[in-house]
């Protein structure tokens, strides 16, 4: 995993540029990783191998450099290569609306392509990237890309983005209610916007965020004893907690095996990914 640090110009839009790849092993047939809904939408590029995301037994195909809404529901993307390699930017939850004006509504749990969202063929950037010799060349043609949209654009920031600063800083535990109230604005006004900027509703986006920056502390947790950490992520108790934990990871938490998903166990676990939000 190599990460690229991107112009400090882009950091209200993007939490992260890298570079990763993954080997199929000699006991599988597939790669196949996990994904949790994380509140960030993902432009992706796969350089070396191609791979299917499949949600509730649906297999799509993504383009080979695709863009992907809001994720309120885990999938796996599976490939039967015996090596990907692809190059994720991270963008921040309100960055598709900002730089490109998409429908962000439409784009939950869906993929676009890049051109798509540039509406152009990117005929020169193209050209540029398969002709890169390293991964970091082809990083740089990216963050330029995304640069001259941005300069393109101009995006003023807003209200809802304050808001997303709010929750993550409370790790996803805090109220609507308590936002507006900080914010000064009417619940209704910010439901709306909120909705149409981001794509999914405040309620969805916290908690998705408060579970993201709960699943990164899960292995500090000695014996699997998670009411602590329940309770310190706001739960009722936990059963809800279990309710959530199963909601995103399809499985009970005493049962769920992380070291079975390399991509997630890096990105969430050991080197949390949410934690480094610029």
């Amino acid at each position: 995993m190599i990460f690229y640090k991107h112009q400090k110009a882009l950091n209200p839009f993007i939490s992260h540029i890298f570079s990763i790849s993954f080997d199929r092993d000699a006991q599988n047939k597939i790669i196949n990783e996990f994904i949790l809904p994380s509140g960030h939408c993902l432009m992706g590029f796969q350089c070396i191998g191609k791979y299917k995301i499949v949600s509730d037994n649906k297999e799509t195909t993504p383009p080979k450099a695709y863009i992907t809404g809001q994720q309120i529901k885990s999938f796996n993307f599976v490939s039967s290569d015996p090596v990907i390699e692809v190059i994720i930017v991270v963008f921040k939850p309100t960055a598709l609306y900002h730089l490109f004006g998409l429908d962000t509504t439409k784009l939950i749990n869906n993929v676009i392509s890049v051109e798509e969202a540039f509406m152009s063929k990117l005929t020169v950037f193209n050209k540029h990237f398969e002709n890169a010799k390293s991964y970091e060349a082809k990083m740089r043609y990216v963050e330029e890309l995304l640069l001259k949209r941005l300069e393109q654009v101009a995006p003023k920031l807003n209200v809802i983005d304050i808001s997303i600063d709010l929750i993550h800083k409370n790790k996803g535990r805090t109220s609507i209610k308590s936002l507006v109230t900080q914010l000064k604005i009417s619940e209704r006004y910010f439901q709306k916007k909120f909705k149409k900027i981001v794509g999914i509703t405040p309620f969805a986006y916290t908690k998705i965020t408060r579970f993201s920056y709960l699943f990164a502390e899960m292995s500090k947790i000695p014996d699997q004893n998670y009411k602590d950490l329940s309770d310190n992520f706001d739960y009722y108790d936990i059963a809800h907690f279990s309710k959530d934990f199963k909601k995103y990871c399809g499985d009970a938490p005493t049962k769920f095996n992380i070291d079975k998903y390399k991509f997630i166990k890096k990105i969430m676990v050991d080197d949390p990914l949410i934690l480094k939000i610029k």
